[in-house]
């Protein structure tokens, strides 16, 4: 074979490898196939030695993934796209409290950004046996929606506000609602403060009976003083606005004596507990209206709409107050207009929003409470008030904590984003 050629088959267009070869002197071995573009390698020399006889390695695949886009965020965000009749929209959505997330407008122009941002929700108001009433509800966060002109080449800051949290012990102090906020490094482009914590029962000398001021303030808790006067709520300290429309600054809920005991019209140590402010709406008051309804603890204050996810959904909500008087006589009341007896003092439900409903007593032993819902992440609810169902035939007055006399925690807030697609492209290879 000296001095003769034996030519192999060429690779095909698209990195396909050359077969083996004689060149008159020595075997060309094959070639391999070319990575990144999936190119078939070469076949081996049918007579040749050593490693011409093996064909060549085929060449690895690829993944390329083409599409418009205006700016990008980091990982900790979902992202989802939203069909306009002018065009398609990007949705970014932050709800992870681990952050500082970042967002960056990656084009050359200035976007046009739309923004909700939504403040952690205030924790529901702890209780502490039966004579202290149950806890008023969480706050709603601050809600805050508007459209913006991001820069090119900008950078966010992106934090998500925690929901506070209820200790379940008289003696350790609740954990503030966290603020959700964007910022460019410079200056804050927005900011939606937490809720308030719901009133709860004194211990240990303190006095955490009063709501709390926040974004939407907390209930009153079912808690009197010593000298008689019944606990307050917390103040509204934001105005939370969205799609043009501002709120109003929204308190929580107030208190209100149970007017019956021992068969007499006069205050009783058990006071009702009011809901938690909402975003869009105050917090409702405790009410009772003597032989004519059922005692019932203040709804939670109504959230703010908004479409920005591409569907209608309400954030900021407040917490119900929570319900119950005890399983003994001593606080057992009786209607004298026939209605009959009430096991327990009907909780607030939870405003539209992610609000957490209050803890409900059902009557009969410890054993039978729905415990106070927590407001819900990625909403900024507030948390339900406590129930109080001490028993003082199985436990001392004081002392004695169950789940029912916790609070419920308050949801987490959000950052959600969304901007036109622009039509510049973007190519990236997963490798």
């Amino acid at each position: 074979l000296s001095g003769k050629s034996f030519a192999a088959g060429g690779g095909g267009v698209g990195g396909g490898g050359n077969g083996a070869s004689w060149d008159g002197t020595s075997f060309v071995n094959a070639a391999d196939g070319e990575n990144e573009l999936g190119g078939g390698g070469g076949g081996g020399a049918g007579c040749g030695v050593g490693n011409a006889r093996y064909g060549g390695d085929g060449g690895s695949g690829v993944v390329i993934l083409r599409y418009a886009m205006g700016a990008n965020g980091d990982s900790g965000d979902r992202v989802f796209t939203v069909n306009r009749p002018y065009g398609t929209e990007r949705v970014h959505v932050f709800s992870r409290t681990d952050g500082p997330h970042w967002f960056k407008n990656e084009t050359e122009k200035n976007l046009t950004v739309r923004y909700l941002v939504v403040g952690g929700g205030g924790a529901g108001g702890d209780a502490y046996a039966c004579e202290m009433g149950p806890g008023g509800g969480g706050g709603g966060g601050g809600v805050a929606g508007a459209t913006v002109t991001m820069r090119a080449g900008e950078t966010w800051t992106i934090s998500v506000g925690k929901g506070g949290l209820a200790p379940g012990d008289r003696y350790a102090m609740r954990t503030p609602a966290g603020s959700s906020s964007i910022s460019n490094g410079t200056e804050e482009v927005v900011l939606a403060p937490g809720g308030g914590a719901g009133g709860c029962a004194p211990g240990n000398g303190s006095d955490c009976r009063n709501g709390t001021a926040g974004a939407a303030g907390g209930g009153a808790s079912g808690n009197a003083a010593l000298g008689g006067s019944a606990s307050s709520a917390g103040a509204g300290t934001f105005a939370s606005y969205e799609a043009g429309t501002t709120y109003s600054m929204n308190g929580g809920g107030g208190s209100t004596w149970f007017y019956y005991q021992y068969g007499n019209k006069a205050p009783g140590n058990n006071v009702l507990a009011g809901g938690g402010g909402g975003a869009g709406g105050a917090g409702g008051s405790a009410h009772f209206k003597y032989g004519s309804d059922y005692p019932s603890s203040g709804t939670g204050g109504i959230g703010v709409a908004s479409d920005i996810t591409g569907e209608v959904k309400y954030y900021g909500g407040g917490g119900g107050g929570g319900g119950a008087p005890c399983n003994n006589s001593y606080t057992r009341y009786k209607y004298l207009s026939g209605i009959g007896w009430t096991d327990g003092i009907l909780p607030g439900e939870g405003g539209q929003g992610g609000g957490g409903d209050g803890a409900r007593w059902n009557g009969g032993a410890a054993s039978s409470i729905t415990d106070a819902e927590n407001g819900e992440d990625g909403t900024g609810g507030g948390g339900g008030g406590s129930a109080t169902a001490t028993d003082r035939s199985t436990a001392s007055w004081f002392g004695w904590l169950n789940s029912s006399e916790k609070g419920g925690n308050g949801g987490s807030g959000i950052v959600v984003l969304r901007c036109r697609v622009v039509k510049s492209g973007l190519v990236l290879l997963v490798r």
